[in-house]
């Protein structure tokens, strides 16, 4: 989970940067799935940043995180509506119609 939450903290200060990104996506490749799930909640608290090459690859995270547990994506996205996170239904309306290819 550690470095989960050291591989996010680049992404969100760095991810700008393509190598960055590129580090990232193959972090989150490298590392056991099971282990992002744990970290869903810091995933989705940056749905909307304003950087979009961070945004898509958060995007990215969470469609591959639901392919593999559906259910602790929706549940998770659900409590982050209703607690102290931030997410518009906006952005969330848009994640779940591209997850799902909703029109």
């Amino acid at each position: 989970m550690v470095l989960c939450i050291r591989l996010l903290t680049l992404l969100f200060t760095y991810g700008s940067r393509a190598d960055v990104a590129t580090a990232f996506v193959t972090g989150f490749n490298s590392i056991n799935i099971d282990t992002w799930l744990t970290v869903i909640p810091q995933i989705i608290a940056r749905i909307d940043t304003p950087i979009q090459s961070v945004r898509s690859l958060v995007h990215e995270a969470l469609s591959k995180l639901g392919t593999c547990s559906l259910v602790a994506t929706i549940i998770v996205l659900k409590l982050a509506r209703s607690s102290y996170v931030r997410i518009t239904l906006r952005v969330q309306a848009a994640f779940i119609r591209k997850r799902w290819c909703i029109r």
